[in-house]
């Protein structure tokens, strides 16, 4: 199994740098790509009260991201130092400020988009269906 460290580096009106990472297995990854190819852009997404990030496209998104492949070793150290016991870590978890679509989000947005109805017993429910 692989395993990625996804920083990601974002600017909001050159007031606010955004920085963190997201870390898990590249499967994991990949089907977050893949999802987000559904999703319609541009796209906003709001990190404080009024102040959103703004994307015209996919890969403006992605741009944010440096990617980097980890060990098992190195994966297991960086989920120690940063997993709490609070959080799930088992396919991914994310670390710092970072622009994150999460699940319930990207269903919201499809279902807006008339995907139709989003199964929420099934990860990510229609939209992965649809890239199979």
């Amino acid at each position: 199994m692989s395993y990625i460290l996804a920083k990601f580096y974002g600017n909001w009106a050159d007031e606010m740098d955004l920085e963190g990472f997201w870390c898990g297995t590249e499967a994991t990854w990949e089907k977050y790509k893949d999802l987000m190819k559904v999703v319609e852009f541009p796209r906003n997404k709001y990190i404080g009260t009024n102040e959103v990030m703004s994307y015209s496209d996919l890969e403006e998104y992605l741009r944010c991201f440096s990617v980097r492949y980890l060990s098992l070793e190195e994966y297991e150290t960086v989920k120690k130092l940063f997993c709490s016991a609070v959080m799930e870590c088992d396919d991914g978890f994310r670390f710092g400020k970072i622009v994150w679509f999460h699940e319930d989000e990207i269903k919201d947005i499809l279902e807006e988009q008339g995907e139709g109805e989003v199964d929420y017993e099934k990860p990510y429910g229609v939209a992965i269906e649809k890239l199979e």
